[in-house]
């Protein structure tokens, strides 16, 4: 038997043992998908009125700390930060950055400093930077995720998720990717 061009096994693709072999590193596609969607606060609709102002949860350190989002920030992070902490003139501030979930904390030595901060409008590349104040992990604040199912409207799912969990306690936001 000769080889020919139509053999079955030419056509199939790399087997994982080929893969791990080569030490191929696989395609990012979580990259090239992660600003295809953005997550959009159905509160409003759902209620009448606006959702309360978002906190981000954040373990020990100080209470005098606000926290930025570093989703829209691709490229590079030092020159952002380098950037907001400039905006900040002769406050004093330290910061540290999470990278698992994308988050760049300030820390501030008092309360006043904190303070003034909160009143600062942060500017990045002509674009507004929104400014989280923070809390602590607790039993007071809970974030719930419900995973997508095919079938279910959003609006019932967010409408029901609303009344049930208005029962325990302060709904914040119901937000949707």
């Amino acid at each position: 038997m000769e080889p020919s061009d139509n053999n079955f096994h030419s056509k199939q693709g790399p087997s994982w043992a080929n893969v791990v072999k080569l030490r191929d590193k696989p395609p990012d596609t979580a990259k090239k998908s992660e600003n295809k969607f953005v997550p959009v606060s159905l509160f409003k609709s759902i209620t009448g009125s606006e959702p309360a102002k978002r906190k981000i949860a954040c373990l020990g350190g100080t209470t005098l700390k606000l926290g930025i989002s570093l989703r829209d920030i691709y490229q590079d992070t030092d020159e952002f930060v380098e950037e907001i902490l400039i905006q900040f003139g002769e406050i004093q501030t330290c910061f540290e950055i999470d990278n698992r979930r994308k988050l760049l904390f300030l820390k501030f030595a008092n309360k006043i400093d904190f303070e003034k901060a909160k009143k600062i409008e942060l500017i990045y590349k002509e674009k507004k930077v929104e400014v989280f104040e923070t809390t602590e992990y607790s039993e007071d604040f809970k974030t719930i995720t419900i995973p997508s199912y095919n079938g279910l409207s959003v609006w019932e799912i967010a409408q029901k998720a609303h009344e049930e969990l208005s029962k325990l306690g302060e709904v914040i936001d119901i937000t949707a990717l």
